[in-house]
């Protein structure tokens, strides 16, 4: 049965599920060095147009490649909580199986106070 919320899997190995070309060796770099236990579906992420996981990396993998646009983002989306980020990392949990480390895209950085922050979690894994 055909399904519309579904493209070629031709066309997904070539990046079409992601809004912009960019974003492919964000993919690829993520699927390369994933976590121990790590769980992705190649295929939804690849053909699913209506899967959450191609639209992590649409979101925060510009941010991931562009650590000074991603710190703008911060200052307008959290203001007062990072000055500086040093890492977007997508897809990623510290505690795999953990539901409290749960999410799509932490933020690692300094904080406003300069002191070592903890992981920041974005709204959308709140």
């Amino acid at each position: 049965m055909e399904r519309g919320s579904r493209i070629l899997a031709a066309a997904g190995a070539l990046g079409a599920n992601f809004l912009h070309p960019d974003i492919v060796p964000v993919v690829t770099r993520a699927l390369a060095c994933r976590e121990p236990r790590a769980a992705y579906d190649i295929g939804r992420l690849n053909t699913n147009l209506l899967s959450s996981r191609p639209l992590a990396f649409d979101l925060f993998g510009p941010l991931s490649r562009d650590l000074t646009l991603a710190a703008r983002f911060v200052t307008e989306l959290l203001p007062g909580t990072l000055t500086e980020l040093s890492n977007v990392l997508v897809k990623h949990s510290p505690g795999r199986g953990e539901a409290r480390f749960t999410g799509d895209a932490p933020l690692q950085g300094r904080p406003t106070n300069g002191k070592p922050a903890p992981e920041r979690r974005t709204p959308a894994a709140a």
